[in-house]
């Protein structure tokens, strides 16, 4: 009886440390999202960077926050083809 009980505590904090790290996950994308926002504004700005990687990563970041959303709700047509968020 003793192992069972030790069995049982041990699914009960797995499911408490996939909940925090769902969590966490969202956090970040809507950190990335907000990232992406950010370099948006400064597009007209007098003081925008001159460097083109800075706009292609910008319009990288959607995308990214789109396909991390679709591999967390475990998408299964999205995730077909993106097997790196397997």
């Amino acid at each position: 009886m003793k192992g069972l009980k030790s069995t049982k505590n041990a699914q009960v904090d797995k499911t408490c440390l996939v909940y925090i790290i769902y969590g966490l996950n969202f956090l970040t994308i809507l950190a990335l999202c907000a990232a992406s926002i950010v370099r948006f504004t400064y597009f007209g700005a007098s003081e925008a960077p001159k460097d083109p990687f800075y706009y292609m990563l910008t319009f990288y970041l959607f995308p990214m926050a789109g396909l991390l959303v679709a591999a967390e709700f475990q998408y299964p047509r999205i995730i077909k083809y993106f097997q790196f968020l397997g």
